[in-house]
């Protein structure tokens, strides 16, 4: 658990089968735990059933990549998608990407009840 239950906090990770393990592993999170997966709201906004592995995801959204498949950096890249797709649903959700169709709430929403 994280040192001060009394905090409320937000995991965000992509593909989050393997952060989900180790965290339980190291008693950081708790089974019922939410963890935003940036993968599945890349998913559900496009509308695909595609997975799109982390470079993916970060070239759609224009975000420059290095060395990834570094845990620093990786959870660094995962947050500029999360704050990217936290754009969408702003006031130029419609110019700001082209292919995204659905709202990053709902998104959100539909992730939390996997």
């Amino acid at each position: 658990m994280f040192p001060d239950d009394s905090r409320d906090y937000v995991v965000i990770a992509h593909a989050q089968d393997m952060e989900r393990k180790w965290l339980r592993l190291k008693d950081i999170i708790k089974p019922e735990d939410k963890i935003l997966d940036t993968q599945a709201i890349d998913r559900y906004i496009r509308n695909s059933s595609q997975l799109g592995a982390l470079t993916d995801v970060c070239d759609k959204l224009g975000i420059e990549t290095k060395n990834l498949h570094n845990a620093g950096n990786d959870a660094g890249f995962e947050l500029a998608c999360f704050l990217h797709f936290a754009c969408l649903a702003g006031p130029d959700y419609d110019e700001y990407k082209e292919g995204y169709q659905k709202d990053f709430a709902t998104a959100i929403a539909w992730v939390n009840e996997g």
